[in-house]
């Protein structure tokens, strides 16, 4: 079966006049445990309100410079509100590198299925990345108590959008091993 869907999937490219989409970055998560930080109520002030709210991040690249859509849906209703950062992501300065954000959003969204109904939802729509810079999506809640689960994405641009993977602190021990390994048997010889 896998095989068949590979054989649709080249054939989509093989027929002239049919352009493959470009891949979204989708990912859900939970802010409830998460660290908090005094999130920018616009590109140069600071929330009065938000001043300790949960927020997750998520890194990424593009691999075409363009516009992109970066959405996010709190499943639980609570009040969302996203943050787009270039370069580096400071919870202790959320105005450094930030690029775009956005509250309320009603509305069919882009990259996520389905619509934004206003307080649960953000979209930041247009916004223009360039490949070999790196970015960080903050996902985040409008005053402090808000938290919970989301559904988020970024895409709908001329490339695709890939995430920034971190190994996992299980991983990172047994590649930490490794090397300390490798290190002791070059120093052996």
């Amino acid at each position: 079966m896998k095989k068949f869907a590979l054989l649709g999937a080249i054939a989509l490219f093989a027929i002239p006049g049919i352009a493959a989409a470009q891949a979204s970055l989708l990912w859900s998560g939970d802010t409830s445990n998460s660290p908090t930080f005094n999130r920018a109520s616009g590109l140069t002030s600071l929330s009065g309100v938000g001043t300790a709210v949960r927020y997750q991040t998520q890194g990424f690249t593009v691999t075409a410079s363009g516009a992109y859509t970066f959405e996010a849906l709190y499943t639980g209703g609570q009040d969302g509100y996203i943050h787009l950062y270039q370069n580096s992501f400071d919870p202790s300065n959320a105005l450094t590198n930030l690029i775009a954000l956005d509250d309320d959003y009603a509305g069919p969204f882009t990259v996520l299925a389905g619509s934004g109904t206003g307080l649960d939802a953000s979209q930041s729509a247009g916004v223009n990345l360039s490949t070999g810079v790196s970015y960080i999506a903050v996902v985040t809640g409008f005053e402090n108590t808000d938290f919970g689960t989301y559904n988020a994405g970024i895409g709908g641009g001329p490339g695709d959008v890939v995430a920034d993977v971190v190994p996992e602190p299980a991983t990172m021990t047994v590649l930490g091993l490794a090397a300390l390994a490798a290190a002791r048997r070059r120093k052996q010889k």
